[in-house]
């Protein structure tokens, strides 16, 4: 039996994910190898913690034990903060540096050169 192909536009975790990939391969055109070891997830929102209003738009998280270390992006949040698709792709870009800087110990200029305004 075969399988239907969805067909229409792409839905917005589908866009999401492909702006998170065109992210990754900016920045490993910068550090091929920067990602070895590294998972990078994405969910739609965080956990909110009841104690504070802070909405995480990514968490970098380190390996333990047997757990390999994370990139988390948030979509919804990160949605949320872009006026429009063009900064959303920015904001995906901008997070995932930032994020992978304070996980691997690169820099933000070995990420994304010296134009990145922080």
């Amino acid at each position: 039996m075969s399988q239907v192909a969805k067909v229409g536009p792409p839905s917005p975790k589908d866009r999401f994910n492909q702006l998170v990939n065109a992210a990754i391969a900016q920045i490993e055109t910068r550090c091929p190898t920067v990602f070895a070891g590294i998972q990078i997830i994405s969910f739609d929102v965080p956990e909110v913690d009841s104690k504070t209003d802070v909405v995480l738009l990514a968490e970098a998280i380190a390996a333990h034990h047997i757990h390999p270390a994370k990139i988390v992006l948030y979509r919804r949040p990160l949605e949320h903060r872009a006026a429009n698709p063009a900064e959303l792709g920015e904001l995906v870009h901008r997070v995932l540096v930032e994020q992978t800087a304070i996980l691997t110990g690169f820099t933000i200029a070995d990420l994304a050169g010296n134009n990145f305004d922080i």
